[in-house]
């Protein structure tokens, strides 16, 4: 979560602490203090109750509790969240090949096997769809070009195949990035095992870097490719283009 839900978070706690504090006081004072707030309905009073009622029930169901107010609220209140973050993930076009790696809301185990920071910054793009594949720059595009049409610029060209540049595309099948793939010894079993070790459960620190450095290797080629066919020189030569 960001800085700003953390603080919110941290804050949250406090009032809601200090909420259950302050109705339970056993102090004349503060107990009465309470009982004149509550019945004006202050804000803070009014806002930490509505709290309450939504995730824990009637203000008064906590008093008997071993776990403090506050727990029980944040974890109900975080366990909300992740499953709104599930269905946002499932739903999302944009978030296709996102939502096949990312099985958990947790920090993943790559951000911190990966070697390379600039490595690491490119699979984070990866994994999140924010490259310039054309399955994402299509999306941008006007007119906006329909997703079955963002087809691989090399592999039209070069092989007449009409196939969409994707994520998996460029790293398993598409020709353009062989030579790439060797050098990083990136060789994937299956399309199965490759999106598993993209996921949060792997922990192997050579393949996890293997991966890391061919998709920044693929993204950088896969941005010097583009603006090579965004080129006059590439169209003049109709498609004899080169290997970068």
């Amino acid at each position: 979560s960001s800085g700003i839900n953390a603080e919110y978070g941290e804050a949250l706690k406090l009032s809601l602490d200090y909420y259950a504090r302050v109705e339970n006081s056993d102090h004349v004072i503060t107990a009465a203090a309470f009982r004149e707030q509550a019945a004006l309905d202050l804000p803070w009073y009014s806002n930490i109750k509505r709290i309450i009622n939504k995730y824990q029930g009637n203000p008064g169901s906590f008093t008997n509790s071993k776990t403090k107010l506050s727990t029980l609220i944040t974890h109900k209140m975080r366990e909300e969240f992740v499953e709104n973050w599930k269905r946002a993930k499932n739903s999302s076009p944009k978030l296709e090949f996102y939502n096949k790696v990312k099985e958990r809301f947790e920090p993943e185990n790559y951000l911190n096997l990966v070697n390379s920071p600039e490595a690491r910054k490119s699979l984070t793009r990866y994994r999140i769809s924010a490259h310039n594949l054309y399955i994402e720059r299509g999306r941008y595009a006007t007119p906006l070009v329909p997703r079955e049409n963002r087809w691989c610029v090399y592999c039209f060209f070069n092989l007449g195949i009409k196939v969409v540049e994707d994520e998996l595309h460029v790293l398993t099948k598409c020709p353009l990035y062989t030579s790439l793939k060797s050098k990083f010894n990136f060789y994937p079993p299956d399309i199965d095992d490759l999106v598993k070790s993209l996921s949060t459960t792997s922990t192997n620190a050579p393949w996890i870097n293997s991966i890391a450095n061919t998709v920044h290797a693929i993204l950088t080629t896969n941005n010097g490719y583009t603006n090579y066919y965004k080129s006059i020189d590439f169209h003049s030569k109709t498609g004899a283009c080169v290997i970068m």
